[in-house]
């Protein structure tokens, strides 16, 4: 839930990576490679200690999930900013219940 605080009151964030995913042109900073690096560093050891303590499943894979999880919930975030109101009407669900059964499909995929 941190990631979707964060996104509400940071909307200018997401916009800019939204811009900046969108123009693959754009050549990637040193310090945006970094950064990004020790994200999937932080989410590949996360899911490696899930595996030591038999939380997380043995066969998945660390550095694909790494990816798969970065790209999926940033884009749930995109589709909340543009589709929010389509959404809750649709879902009849607020944006937060939302965000939180994308969570909760996050976590039965690691079981």
């Amino acid at each position: 839930m941190d990631f979707y605080s964060f996104f509400k009151e940071n909307p200018f964030y997401n916009q800019l990576v939204s811009f900046y995913e969108t123009n693959s042109g754009l050549q990637e900073t040193k310090e945006l490679k970094e950064a990004s690096c020790k994200i999937s560093e932080l989410v590949i050891d996360i899911v490696r200690k899930g595996k030591k303590q038999k939380s997380i499943r043995e066969n998945l894979n660390e550095t694909e999930f790494s990816f798969w999880l970065c790209g999926t919930t940033i884009e749930i975030i995109q589709l909340m900013e543009v589709k929010g109101k389509i959404l809750t009407e649709t879902l009849k669900q607020t944006e937060v219940e939302f965000y939180s059964s994308h969570v909760a499909l996050i976590i039965n995929c690691l079981k």
